[in-house]
């Protein structure tokens, strides 16, 4: 199956949105998928394959970049998917509506009624009725929308979301904890004992 994975940002930026996408991508690609993932920036070099960046915005600090339109060869990739599963609210569930020929998850990954108020100046009251209108709106998009809890999925309906939520806990790679690198004694960090 050819699955578009849909995000505002990928790798080299370091968070939870990327590593999921990353995740996904490398067991869906172990079960013989071609996956697919359309993201925003330049061309990085360290990029795997079948990473299609277009043109973005940068906003704020953390790496996340808006667009208003994919590029060409994204735009054309995008309708030859069998499934694409978007990963971010804004801009990326309706770009994969409007570019896509096929069902689209949409994967809630963000508390975007905690962010909202702690990234910006809006009062609270204001940013809950700004996620009201918009949360149901962009999820509409959606065939399906993934919460990564049962809290998270009953936030979600408070908030208005429409479409159907199912709850898939996020996957935890446990290699990294089972097989710890040597930690670094506190005189190679120059700490105090």
């Amino acid at each position: 199956m050819r699955i578009g994975m849909v995000t505002a940002v990928y790798k080299p930026v370091i968070n939870g949105v990327t590593r999921m996408v990353s995740l996904y991508r490398q067991h869906l690609e172990a079960a013989g998928h071609e996956v697919y993932i359309f993201t925003l920036g330049d061309p990085h070099p360290e990029d795997e394959e079948r990473v299609i960046r277009s043109p973005g915005y940068m906003v704020g600090d953390y790496g996340y970049l808006l667009t208003i339109r994919y590029t060409r060869e994204a735009q054309r990739l995008m309708k030859q998917m069998e499934v694409i599963h978007s990963h971010h609210l804004f801009m990326s569930v309706e770009l994969a509506h409007r570019y896509g020929r096929c069902p689209i998850v949409y994967t809630n990954h963000t508390r975007y009624d905690l962010y909202a108020g702690a990234y910006t100046s809006i009062p609270r009251s204001a940013s809950d009725a700004i996620m009201r209108q918009v949360w149901p709106e962009f999820t509409d998009y959606a065939d399906v929308v993934v919460a990564p809890s049962a809290s998270v999925a009953q936030i979600m309906q408070e908030f208005g979301v429409r479409r159907p939520i199912e709850v898939i806990e996020n996957g935890v790679e446990l290699r990294p904890f089972l097989q710890p690198s040597r930690p670094l004694c506190k005189t190679a960090l120059r700490m105090p004992e």
